[in-house]
């Protein structure tokens, strides 16, 4: 190898040297300027949503939500994410139009938890912004009682220390009392819930909107009773007080009994014997309502209710271009037909 080769490559291997180096100053330039812009607008711009802001970028969201699932405000299910909102966990989802985040929409069980607003999310809404009160709305469901597919009566259990143990009679449905098994078409309950949509401005440029929808979660809106429980008034207080009989959080489980082959996780021997020793069970179907609040860019919520119309206007002109063309074609239909005859 000549001299001049030589010298060729060292000079090629010094440059690419040295450009490595280059890039790799830069790289971690940018990163520096990056989590020194991201501290900047994490702590001064204006939040559409705890630390949340508008036009924020998805890489920048993501971040975020990394902080608050380490401060335990934001919990992760699979795919979904959760915000705990003094006490409440409310699904949370995003929405972003070109890379900017313009909505966040927090939806929270209005119902059956709520007894009384004190103990709904919405109470925090109603103290700070000074909203109306909940009211209570009429309510219809439907009632079906059937066949208890769990029915297999326990008349004793065994203790883990071998000792067996009698099931009093008053805790086996001898399917004395009878049931009808058509579904009935509605009957009328209370609950709460909104008297009406309300939008409300949280600074200048978010928008506020609480309503109320219907839950679409089908174990939400089904409830079950055993016929056990409906008779439970009639079981003698000192039966209730040992099998812990609507005690649900104390007493006994079913592990505490060995040979259970189908014991689940956590329940109370109360609870299993109410399930194994029902003849019937009573189904009600109803529907529930779902909190959904929304924090909205108001441009952004300005620029929908513009798309909306426009949509709206223009199904409405293609539906009456429509008409206008059947009543042509009918008259013409009729035209011909009298020239037929």
């Amino acid at each position: 190898m000549t001299y001049i080769k030589k010298l060729l490559i060292l000079v090629s291997i010094f440059l690419i040297s040295c450009n490595n180096k280059n890039s790799s100053s830069s790289k971690e330039t940018h990163s520096e300027n990056y989590n020194l812009e991201f501290q900047k607008n994490f702590k001064n711009k204006p939040k559409i949503f705890s630390a949340f802001w508008i036009d924020m970028n998805e890489r920048d969201f993501n971040r975020v939500v990394d902080t608050l699932i380490k401060q335990r405000k934001i919990s992760q299910t699979e795919d979904s994410l959760f915000y705990d909102l003094d006490g409440f966990s409310m699904y949370f989802k995003e929405t972003f139009e070109n890379n900017k985040l313009r909505k966040i929409t927090l939806l929270a069980k209005l119902e059956p938890l709520l007894a009384t607003q004190e103990y709904s999310p919405y109470n925090l809404f109603y103290t700070k912004y000074n909203l109306p009160a909940l009211v209570q709305k009429d309510k219809y469901y439907q009632k079906q009682t059937v066949p208890n597919s769990d029915y297999d009566p326990v008349h004793y259990l065994y203790l883990n220390n071998g000792v067996p143990e009698n099931v009093p009679s008053s805790l086996i449905d001898n399917g004395v009392k009878k049931y009808n098994y058509e579904q009935n078409k509605g009957e009328k309950t209370t609950r709460f819930g909104l008297a009406k949509k309300i939008e409300l401005n949280k600074d200048a440029r978010t928008k506020i909107i609480i309503n109320e929808v219907p839950s679409q979660d089908e174990e939400i809106n089904k409830d079950l009773v055993y016929s056990l429980e409906d008779w439970e008034n009639y079981i003698p207080s000192r039966i209730k007080n040992k099998f812990r009989i609507g005690r649900s959080e104390m007493g006994l489980f079913a592990g505490d009994y060995k040979n259970f082959k189908d014991q689940k996780t956590r329940e109370t021997i109360g609870n299993y014997l109410i399930r194994k020793n029902s003849k019937y069970v009573t189904y009600c179907y109803f529907q529930n309502y779902d909190l959904k609040i929304t924090y909205v860019d108001k441009n952004y919520y300005e620029d929908e209710i513009r798309r909306q119309k426009n949509s709206e206007n223009s199904k409405t002109e293609f539906k009456e271009e429509m008409e206008e063309l059947n009543r042509k074609a009918r008259i013409q239909s009729k035209e011909e037909a009298l020239e037929d005859i």
